[in-house]
């Protein structure tokens, strides 16, 4: 496999990388913020609203946290304009209390 090359790359607002209209076009939005999630049973969940400015429907995202999920599934969707949706799941098979962390978010916006 060998190296791509990108014609244009720009950091305001994010990092983008080719033209609009051009065969590969993504901005890479990012937010963080706290998050102390309450004691998890074995198949509940929690979620946590975090900010995220220029995220729309549709767009692609991800999050993890500052410390060890302990058999805990994070995921993450844009759930509204600016707004990014990071659930917490337990499939431990047991109860988890996760300690206080920064929980960080990662959008690929596709144009």
């Amino acid at each position: 496999m060998g190296w791509t090359h990108f014609d244009k790359v720009s950091g305001i607002n994010g990092i983008g990388v080719g033209d609009v209209g051009s065969e590969l076009g993504f901005k890479i939005l990012t937010a963080t913020d706290t998050w102390n999630p309450a004691n998890l049973t074995n198949g509940t969940q929690e979620a946590k609203e975090v900010t995220c400015a220029g995220a729309s429907l549709g767009d692609l995202a991800l999050a993890c946290l500052s410390i060890d999920a302990v058999d805990v599934a994070i995921t993450a969707s844009v759930t509204a304009a600016n707004t990014v949706t990071v659930l917490a799941t337990n499939h431990s098979g047991g109860a988890v209390n996760l300690d206080s962390s920064t929980v960080r978010v990662l959008v690929i916006k596709l144009v």
